[in-house]
């Protein structure tokens, strides 16, 4: 068993305290204000490492535990610290409330299920062929007679992008008319 060694001296303590927000409620959220990892988490320094603000904060509260434990947050807020908010679980326990509150991708709810609010296609920011296009690549390789590599060239774009219109990895939302059929 590998414990945390998250406890802070007295000089790193005033540095991570002067980073939460303290709301006059002690239920309230004690938001992280410094810089943020992925997910939204909160990060600190510690002894030259980065470290997730809520699992120090949790240490601060309830001491060291076993490095396999997840500290997760009954809020759902990342940049949560208030150690009121924050509990141990195993990885199986994190998926598990993720399941349960709907945070999972594809389940109704989550802003990035199909038919959420999730951008498909020419609708996302960083699409660079439009539907239409993306059907007539598709059109035009099945016919056969022309490479990726051409493809690309003729609408602006790299072979790769080509690549995953026609194997459906990017445009998937969208159905072919063959034959009459949809």
């Amino acid at each position: 068993m590998s414990n945390t060694n998250y406890k802070l001296d007295i000089k790193a303590a005033a540095r991570f305290y002067s980073k939460i927000g303290c709301p006059t409620d002690p239920d309230a959220c004690q938001v992280w204000l410094a810089g943020k990892q992925r997910g939204g988490y909160g990060g600190f320094t510690l002894k030259g490492r980065q470290i997730s603000a809520h699992r120090v904060a949790y240490v601060q509260d309830y001491g060291e535990f076993d490095e396999k434990l997840h500290v997760l947050h009954s809020c759902d807020n990342p940049p949560c610290t208030n150690p009121r908010h924050l509990y141990l679980g195993t990885h199986q326990d994190n998926m598990d409330d993720k399941v349960a509150k709907g945070r999972t991708l594809g389940q109704p709810g989550n802003k990035h299920a199909q038919g959420g609010t999730w951008k498909q296609g020419e609708k996302h920011h960083m699409a660079k062929l439009t539907d239409a296009q993306a059907l007539e690549i598709r059109a035009l390789y099945k016919a056969g007679g022309i490479t990726q590599a051409e493809l690309g060239r003729q609408y602006g774009v790299q072979h790769q992008c080509i690549s995953k219109v026609i194997t459906r990895k990017r445009f998937k939302h969208l159905v072919e008319v063959s034959d009459g059929m949809v």
